[in-house]
């Protein structure tokens, strides 16, 4: 089917992982987990995937309409300066989600369309691992970092890290 509705998998809750013949035309799956044929979109992750952290991929662009709808166990998503767009409802009834972690700037995250149905979303850590807005210091000789501040925002948590992979906790803000 070239033109899936995700809404049909709504009352699929014991399955955990999606397998994609190579030659469909349209799709595939890494991880269980469905994309397009290009990876580019993240089509759907199943509702009863075990797993309560997932890393989206490098590359991808686009999470689709419901891609997270009422996965359950999902409590950690990490997301790639590479998605420009997080489609309707990708995260609604993802009640046990508790962390969205873009590895991008601010003004990154700030120019991304964020679809209605996704609340959940308003709690958010932001790493800035090239930080770009490192400016001056202060009196104790500490980098002080300036960013525009995010709507919706009530706290920032601070993390650094010098690979773009591992992240230490500085403080929140």
């Amino acid at each position: 089917f070239k033109d899936l509705d995700i809404l049909q998998f709504l009352g699929c809750t014991a399955l955990s992982t999606i397998k994609v013949d190579s030659n469909n035309p349209y799709y595939s799956a890494t991880s269980g987990v469905l994309f397009n044929k290009d990876k580019t979109t993240l089509v759907w992750y199943p509702q009863a995937k075990a797993t309560t952290s997932y890393e989206i991929p490098s590359g991808v662009t686009k999470i689709g309409d419901y891609a997270f709808l009422y996965a359950q166990k999902l409590t950690k998503v990490t997301v790639p300066k590479t998605v420009k767009t997080i489609g309707d409802g990708a995260f609604l009834l993802c009640d046990k989600l508790e962390t969205f972690d873009f590895l991008g700037s601010n003004g990154m995250l700030q120019r991304m369309n964020i679809g209605v149905g996704n609340d959940v979303l308003y709690c958010v850590n932001v790493y800035v691992s090239n930080a770009p807005y490192l400016e001056g210091t202060t009196s104790a000789g500490k980098p002080k970092l300036s960013w525009d501040k995010i709507t919706g925002a009530e706290k920032y948590y601070i993390y650094r890290s010098t690979d773009g992979k591992s992240f230490d906790f500085r403080g929140e803000i």
